[in-house]
């Protein structure tokens, strides 16, 4: 039998629900004498001589493998053929995907049936979400005839549990540190010291320093794919502090002194800190900046919150429309386009309802006119539901707290600093912004 043979076995004693199975399969399991006691039909046994299963009469039989018995038989990305034998709703009459992705869409048939196709390629628990969320209904009673296109909350309660499953075995799959996650990438040094004679003179300017700090960044960045963990905890927040460690500080924005020159701190921190004047002071700067100003900076989310509060703490929003022909011109481009659902539109002079995506995906990368509580016509502390929109509506006497919303992004940028920030640029459509 080979491996794949004995996957196929594996999953149709449905071992696949099981964490056990996952052990001796994934990874490198020494038993007790007790465990190797306890036998049963699928079992993997791992001798030093070779790959053994136990058959339905709970006898070992040998797979035929070149796989060495210091490492596990299986591994998530290992490449496997499937038929519908494997996966009943299979489109194609054979797929090549991963092991990994099979055993994950196993838990999906067993949620939902034959009713979602494979997905072969990379997905979360929230995609599958987005698409059973408009077709779900009632579990229907006991014995009566269910709808094939259909999903039932029985079956998305299934669903759940089948991801509860998955995350118990985070320990086995997923990486948080390794070989290459905590050492730097070969030749960083060389590598820096050519981009530092190409960005010689250059790097007071925050452009030019942000485009130092990206292509240090993408140098290591293309080290780190070799990490099994690259792209899930490896990446982000964890990803930038490397580059401050193993490749160069960056560039302090001198945000005490307000200037729009930046200072070059070139050495990485496990060269320690800059000892010239101006790098030794940046460094300081950079410190006192991500601690000090952090505390500093929290205050001004507190004095916007205050202030909105006491401004709208009147605030009414009453059911009905004012009738006003005027409004806040915007465009919505993408994903932005659903904040438009609910909204109220002014094309020519006419008022027109957006009442769902397909109406408001309509608008995508157009300039639209929507009403505005700017411009109500309400006498007084007063918002017609028409100028408010489906989401102020909601709090018709406690407008307070959406707006509370603004003092919280005030806040939480500035207890960022603190964690990780460096020096980027980004294009900026005018057109949506200042519209």
């Amino acid at each position: 039998m080979t491996p794949h043979q004995y996957l196929f076995y594996a999953i149709q004693k449905k071992l696949h629900l099981d964490t056990v199975w996952y052990r001796y399969c994934f990874t490198v399991v020494r038993e007790t004498d007790a465990s190797k006691a306890k036998l049963y039909p699928g079992k993997l046994v791992q001798e030093p001589f070779g790959f053994f299963y136990i058959d339905d009469e709970n006898k070992p039989v040998k797979i035929q493998t070149n796989q060495k018995t210091s490492e596990p038989l299986f591994g998530k990305n290992d490449p496997v053929t499937i038929t519908k034998d494997w996966f009943p709703s299979l489109q194609e009459t054979s797929l090549e995907t991963t092991i990994g992705r099979l055993l994950v869409n196993l838990f999906i048939v067993e949620a939902f049936g034959s009713k979602l196709p494979y997905m072969n390629d990379k997905f979360s628990p929230s995609d599958v979400e987005g698409k059973i969320a408009p077709l779900v209904k009632s579990t229907p009673p006991e014995g009566s005839e269910r709808d094939p296109k259909v999903f039932y909350v029985d079956e998305y309660v299934k669903f759940c549990e089948g991801v509860s499953f998955l995350e118990n075995l985070s320990a086995i799959f997923s990486h948080s540190v390794s070989r290459v996650g905590v050492l730097p990438a070969p030749g960083r040094r060389e590598f820096k010291q050519e981009l530092l004679k190409k960005y010689e003179g250059k790097l007071t300017d925050p452009v030019e320093m942000s485009k130092f700090e990206e292509e240090l960044s993408q140098y290591d960045n293309n080290y780190l794919k070799q990490d099994p963990a690259y792209g899930t905890f490896m990446k982000g927040k964890t990803a930038k502090s490397r580059s401050k460690l193993f490749m160069s500080q960056g560039g302090e924005a001198n945000n005490f002194t307000g200037s729009m020159e930046v200072t070059p701190i070139i050495p990485a921190l496990e060269d320690g800190i800059a000892l010239d004047d101006k790098g030794f002071t940046a460094s300081s700067n950079v410190i006192r900046f991500g601690s000090f100003a952090r505390g500093a900076e929290t205050v001004n989310g507190g004095v916007v919150s205050k202030g909105l509060n006491n401004a709208a703490d009147n605030w009414v929003v009453i059911d009905g429309d004012c009738g006003s022909k005027l409004g806040i011109t915007r465009v919505y481009t993408g994903s932005e386009t659903y904040r438009l659902i609910g909204r109220t539109a002014i094309i020519d002079g006419k008022l027109v309802e957006i009442p769902d995506q397909e109406t408001a995906s309509k608008f995508d990368g157009k300039s639209v006119i929507l009403r505005s509580p700017l411009y109500c016509k309400m006498e007084s502390t007063r918002t017609c539901s028409k100028c408010a929109g489906p989401e102020l509506s909601v709090f018709k006497k406690g407008v307070t707290i959406p707006l509370g919303e603004v003092s919280s992004g005030i806040l939480l940028d500035s207890l960022k600093i603190m964690h990780d920030s460096s020096l980027t640029t980004t294009v900026m459509d005018l057109k949506s912004v200042l519209s």
